[in-house]
């Protein structure tokens, strides 16, 4: 799950208005699945938002089948690597890292890795009902799409290493790079050059503004 009120009104367009339609339809949706096991993982960030536990009194109201689960906070996440067969999530850093391990995501939103093919994105609710109706059918990701994922994920990275500058590199790619990554590496070589001169993450104005609202 996300954390509620992490940009819930200015983020990327998404299938669901915000972040809680999302989870509590989400959770109304996978009650009336029952082939499936569904864990539920509140996200590690959410006290630092004021939010508390008060996802799990939305887990447990509208999460209510047997086979719907949730991995408390004192079980390391890491464990879902093993767990996991699918991930769902809107945009979350959850979809890069476990598509780099192979492990088909569905998302429902636009995000900074959408569009690369290596996740499952369905457009509408209706087909975001319909995918998770079908999940179990889903396998594991071909080598070339966790090759993708793997070089979307490493410039995701550099892009907190040095924010302000790749940010517009980045921005700049989506439009003209990217989707020809598996041709050029342009947009690999001008993250690196930005490394090499020193900038790093906490150089940046993103990090400082996050720290001194800690």
């Amino acid at each position: 799950c996300h954390c509620m009120s992490d940009n819930a009104l200015t983020s990327e367009e998404g299938i669901y208005p915000d972040y809680y339609h999302w989870i509590v339809n989400t959770l109304r949706i996978i009650s009336k699945i029952n082939n499936v096991n569904w864990i539920l993982k509140a996200h590690p960030s959410r006290k630092h938002y004021g939010e508390g536990d008060r996802i799990y009194d939305i887990f447990r109201r509208y999460g209510t089948a047997e086979n719907i689960y949730i991995l408390e906070d004192t079980i390391n996440s890491n464990l879902v690597f093993d767990l996991a067969d699918v991930i769902v999530t809107v945009r979350g850093t959850a979809g890069i890292e476990y598509s780099s391990t192979g492990i088909p995501v569905i998302i429902a939103g636009k995000g900074f890795y959408d569009g690369f093919g290596f996740t499952i994105e369905p457009k509408t609710v209706k087909e975001y009902e319909s995918v998770l109706e079908k999940c179990d059918k889903l396998r594991p990701l071909f080598d070339e799409q966790i090759t993708m994922a793997k070089k979307v994920s490493w410039a995701y990275i550099n892009l907190y290493k040095a924010f302000d500058e790749t940010d517009q590199v980045l921005s700049q790619a989506i439009k003209t790079e990217f989707p020809y990554i598996g041709q050029t590496d342009v947009v690999f070589k001008n993250l690196i050059n930005l490394y090499n001169k020193g900038i790093t993450y906490k150089d940046s104005h993103f990090y400082k503004a996050g720290y001194e609202s800690v």
